[in-house]
C-alpha cells in the first residue's frame, strides 16, 4: 500500500481546510456537477456523480460539456459510479431506492461495456478512466454493486482503475455488519492507485452515512 496515492476530496471542504493541510496532498479529487470545482494547481482527478448503468449517462456528459472541461483543466482521471442495480430509481436522503427495472449482473456488465466504449472514443486518451466503490445502504438498490469481488472483476474485465473511497468502504462494512479490515482486504490493490479520504458519520449502531467531513486520525489509521 506504500505506492498508493492518498487523495483529498476538496470540493465541499475547500473553504474549511487549512492551506498547509491541502498542500500535504499530491493529488486532490473534485466534483464537477455540484458547482464546487476549485481550479487548483495540483494533480487533479474528478469524480462525477453519474453511474455507468444510468440511462441518461451519455446525455448528461454531453449536456455538461465534460470533455471540453477535461481538456481545459488537464484533468488526469475521471471516475464514475456503478450502481444502483436498478434502471429506474430515486434518491431519498442521499440513498438510491429502486423503483423498477432491476438489473441482473450480466446487464450491469453490458451497460458498463457500452458506456466505457463511448468514453474511450470521446476522450481519445485525454485522461484515464476509473470507477469508484459505492457505499452500501440497505434499500435493495445496492445488491452486489458494493462487493469487493465485483470491482475486482470490473477493473480486470474492462482494464480500468479503481479510486478507492475509504468512507464508502467504511459505510459498506458498517451497514453490512462486517469487519472493515476484512472487507478492505478483499479488494485487489493492484487496481487501486488512489485512496479518497474523508470522514463518515455514524448515525446509530445500524447505520452510517457519508458526511464528506474533514478526515482525521481514524481515517489515516486505517491506511
Amino acid at each position: 500500500m506504500d505506492k498508493i496515492n492518498s487523495v483529498l476530496g476538496v470540493s465541499s471542504l475547500y473553504e474549511r481546510l487549512p492551506v498547509n493541510f491541502v498542500n500535504g496532498f499530491k493529488t486532490v479529487e473534485q466534483k464537477f456537477f455540484n458547482g464546487n470545482y476549485v481550479p487548483l494547481k495540483k494533480d487533479t482527478i474528478v469524480h462525477l456523480d453519474l453511474s455507468l448503468t444510468s440511462d441518461d449517462f451519455i446525455e448528461a456528459l454531453e449536456r455538461q460539456d465534460i470533455f471540453r472541461f477535461v481538456d481545459e483543466y488537464r484533468v488526469r482521471r475521471l471516475s464514475f459510479d456503478i450502481g444502483p442495480c436498478f434502471r429506474h430509481f430515486q434518491l431519498i436522503d442521499e440513498k438510491y431506492v429502486g423503483i423498477s427495472g432491476h438489473l441482473s449482473l450480466n446487464q450491469v456488465y453490458e451497460l458498463c461495456e457500452k458506456k466505457l466504449d463511448y468514453l474511450r472514443q470521446r476522450l481519445r486518451g485525454l485522461c484515464e478512466i476509473a470507477v469508484e466503490n459505492l457505499n452500501y445502504y440497505n434499500t435493495s438498490a445496492y445488491e452486489y454493486v458494493c462487493e469487493p469481488h465485483f470491482y475486482n472483476d470490473i477493473c480486470k474485465k474492462f482494464d480500468i482503475g479503481l479510486v478507492f473511497d475509504m468512507a464508502h468502504a467504511e459505510i459498506s462494512a458498517y451497514n453490512q455488519k462486517v469487519d472493515l479490515h476484512g472487507y478492505i482486504e478483499k479488494f485487489d490493490f493492484g487496481n487501486i492507485d488512489e485512496f479518497h479520504i474523508s470522514k463518515t458519520n455514524i448515525i446509530d449502531k445500524n447505520h452510517a452515512v457519508d458526511s464528506h467531513n474533514v478526515p482525521d486520525e481514524a481515517e489515516f489509521g486505517v491506511l
